[in-house]
């Protein structure tokens, strides 16, 4: 019987892998050939980045803010190469808003600046991240704020 469960185990493991690989590859653009052309220790964080980036969004859908941003940390701890950044930003700024939708606001905002600060020197997805915490401290009515980060996301160095 054990032997049993094993091979389902191995069997279903790989398709699971694939199948969050695919959701986040898929949500976040990443194409079926470009699948063939990932080095295999890339793909098997991209496919853990799936698997927390669809926890966390779980997790905040049942009003767990704490575990949906830890589990979003993991995402950038995963230190994927910079060439996957706009898949983690995406990330980052679709579980942030998902926070901000269940009024967690405060959570939203710091995932957002852990996600700013991984970022590499001059990258292009800051203003992306910054527009995330502007349209957060919009819905949050702090009119002020959001006024100063749409700002900043539109000078050049918020696009870099």
């Amino acid at each position: 019987m054990n032997s049993t469960i094993l091979g389902h185990r191995r069997r279903i493991l790989p398709a699971l892998v694939l199948g969050a690989l695919i959701a986040f590859g898929g949500a976040l653009g990443l194409r079926a050939q470009d699948e063939t052309k990932i080095p295999d220790a890339v793909r098997e964080k991209i496919s853990l980045a799936g698997g927390h980036h669809n926890l966390a969004l779980l997790l905040a859908k049942k009003g767990d803010a704490d575990s949906a941003a830890a589990e979003a940390r993991k995402i950038i701890e995963l230190r994927l190469p910079p060439e996957h950044e706009l898949r983690v930003a995406k990330s980052m700024t679709i579980i942030a808003e998902k926070l901000g939708e269940t009024r967690k606001f405060d959570v939203a905002q710091d995932l957002l600046d852990d996600a700013l600060k991984s970022l590499v020197e001059g990258s292009k997805n800051r203003a992306m991240l910054l527009l995330a915490k502007a349209r957060l401290y919009m819905q949050a009515g702090d009119d002020d704020k959001a006024i100063e980060l749409y700002r900043k996301a539109f000078e050049p160095g918020g696009r870099r």
